[in-house]
């Protein structure tokens, strides 16, 4: 059973693997690119398990199954010490790199006041952790005149921070991050040890290049960019400049230069920025500087009265902390979300900014701010009046649509929740409104309450206004015959018409038209739904050029009554790819296709996506997972 689970146990699997493959949807993440990032070659489920043998020689060696285990050990003490305490998921996130116990709405604080990377073990807590070992060693070895005419006392200062940050990057699991962390530290104190005094830029160019020949797919990481962008902005503002700075600008002026400076990457790979991020890194960033090595020692030395004392006090001043992160969250404005921008017009922004930040009497800096203007006034590509834009979303096993006219946007249910607590809301229709630029949704229509269809309406109603909710628990029910028109565009409720109906047959049919083409939304409805909707409609009344295949292309729907009256020119299946239902069944694609239908799927295609034009029908037909080929990506 996985309570059984220790670390560095040895077991032997039997499992069902298959190739890497993930949702993908414009503005979602890449968890395909992800995967081949951390060099996972497929993925799977376990169908038979047992521990090895005595004499497996396949298990871990021994010094990595140590490893392993005091990690675990050190975990169990931290949990048994703090329990419930509200700082518990931090000061594990912090030693020893585990920050499951972490929260949403921890990670969401994070987000708005920009300091997420406070808890994710890179470059700034190694540095932290060692730059403390390099002083304190230099200063105990100094006290002794006679070793350092032996050996310099920064040498010996620089040893043992290398010491002191291979064995914190050891204890925080040794992931991609602090591998990254970590040899760029070892190019600095390299340089100590061989008593080189080169440019600090030189220094920035040889980590570079030792990270990439360690790892040349951390290229693929957005925090590898952050990470060495941030550096180079420092050396930027801070290096080369000639005058006295008075102390506060000197302690201002960077975290202000770095805050300005990650705007556009920050846009560019999340499409959100926050307001408040200078000023709470500029309180953060030197406080967490003597907190890690605190709690490093706290948790090292658990056990003893001395270490039992010291996480409790550490936990407290964690405690303090988040509470003036929760007051900056909480400002107006603090968080913003913004249409991510195309990638020279984030390096436009890029080079405004550096020239902005160019040294005082540096000719036309004024101009950096005209160069960043086109950051904030890109706007997406709206459909004209009388035409509509329509996306299904690539959620899984599951539904959720966007259909959006020139001035509104209605969302056609919320997709699956998934276990561990993550949910389609969050992870692919709050990312995909994002990166359209819609921030109000006129409509929310829930088709029917399986949760496969509403699972992700709780992170959306979060996030984003909405005018009006049909179906849901707190909005009206869907009628047929209710309609209203948007910038051209007609819409109408064809079902349910009253009645007693089961859930799935009780789904919100809902129809668009633009002119003379429609689009055919029906939810999870089956045989005895689309028999009355042919009882009660004229068959030209059903017909529609695009058609969201009912209940997933499953054999209980679709009949052949109901494909011939909508005649559907394309037929679109909600379906996960290799889902264990076997949707969209083939005999369902076979019929669709008999009667003139081209069939795609989301679980083979990603998001699909086109712009009905009234009289011309389907254009910009879009599958992305065509449109975001990349080397890693699956077919």
């Amino acid at each position: 059973s996985e309570a059984a689970l220790r670390a560095g146990d040895c077991w032997r699997l039997q499992l069902r693997l298959k190739p890497p493959r993930g949702l993908l949807s414009p503005g979602g993440f890449d968890y395909e690119a992800w995967l081949f990032r951390e060099g996972i070659g497929a993925t799977g489920y376990v169908r038979a398990a047992q521990p090895c043998g005595a004499g497996d020689r396949h298990g871990l060696d021994p010094p990595s199954r140590g490893l392993l285990r005091l990690r675990q050990a050190l975990v169990e003490r931290v949990n048994a010490r703090l329990g419930s305490h509200p700082m518990r998921g931090f000061v594990l996130g912090l030693t020893v790199g585990d920050a499951s116990g972490i929260d949403d709405a921890q990670w969401r604080v994070l987000r708005r006041t920009g300091t997420t990377h406070l808890l994710s073990i890179s470059g700034l807590h190694v540095s932290l952790a060692a730059a403390f070992v390099f002083f304190l060693a230099r200063w105990l070895w100094s006290l002794w005149p006679v070793l350092c005419l032996r050996l310099p006392a920064q040498r010996v200062g620089a040893l043992a921070a290398c010491v002191a940050a291979l064995g914190y990057a050891v204890l925080a699991g040794f992931s991609i991050p602090t591998q990254r962390a970590l040899v760029m530290l070892l190019v600095v104190m390299g340089a100590v040890l061989a008593s080189r005094h080169s440019a600090p830029s030189r220094l920035l160019a040889l980590a570079l290049v030792a990270v990439l020949l360690v790892d040349t797919a951390a290229v693929l990481y957005p925090g590898f960019w952050l990470s060495f962008g941030a550096m180079a902005c420092l050396l930027y503002v801070l290096t080369g400049r000639v005058g006295p700075v008075p102390r506060w600008q000197a302690w201002l002026t960077p975290q202000a230069a770095l805050a300005l400076a990650l705007v556009p990457p920050c846009l560019y790979w999340f499409g959100e920025f926050s307001l408040v991020s200078p000023l709470a890194n500029a309180i953060m960033i030197p406080l967490f500087s003597l907190l890690i090595p605190w709690l490093l020692a706290a948790v090292l030395a658990l056990g003893s009265t001395l270490g039992e004392g010291m996480l409790g006090a550490g936990a407290m001043a964690l405690d303090g902390l988040w509470r003036l992160l929760l007051g900056l969250a909480g400002w107006p404005g603090a968080y913003q979300t913004w249409l991510p921008p195309a990638l020279p017009v984030m390096l436009l922004a890029l080079a405004g900014i550096l020239l902005m930040l160019a040294p005082r009497g540096f000719p036309a800096r004024a101009l950096g701010l005209v160069l960043c203007l086109p950051l904030f006034v890109t706007r997406p590509s709206l459909p004209p009046p009388g035409h509509f834009d329509f996306a299904l979303l690539d959620v899984g096993q599951g539904l959720a649509a966007v259909v959006r006219t020139q001035q509104h946007a209605l969302l056609y249910d919320a997709g699956p929740a998934f276990p561990g607590g993550l949910d389609s809301g969050e992870t692919v229709v709050l990312p995909f409104l994002r990166q359209q630029g819609i921030r109000r949704l006129d409509r929310l229509v829930l088709s029917h309450g399986d949760l496969d269809h509403r699972g992700g309406v709780a992170a959306v109603r979060e996030a984003v206004e909405i005018g009006a909710e049909i179906g849901t628990e707190r909005g009206i029910p869907c009628r047929a015959g209710e309609r209203w028109e948007w910038d051209g565009v007609q819409f109408e409720f064809l079902h349910p018409d009253g009645g007693t109906w089961t859930d799935n047959d009780g789904s919100c049919v809902l129809r668009v038209r633009a002119g003379a083409h429609a689009l055919l939304l029906t939810g999870d409805i089956q045989r005895e739904a689309e028999q009355h909707l042919l009882r009660r409609f004229a068959q030209r009344e059903l017909r529609a050029t695009v058609l969201v295949v009912p209940h997933h292309g499953s054999r209980s729907s679709s009949t052949p009554g109901f494909v011939a009256a909508v005649a559907p020119r394309l037929a679109l299946v909600a379906a996960g790819w290799a889902n264990r239902w076997g949707f969209p069944k083939p005999e369902v694609v076979a019929r669709y296709r008999a009667a003139g239908a081209q069939v795609e799927s989301t679980g083979a295609g990603g998001t699909l996506q086109f712009r009905m034009h009234p009289e011309h029908g389907i254009e910009r037909f879009t599958r992305w997972r065509e449109q975001s080929r990349r080397v890693w990506r699956a077919g």
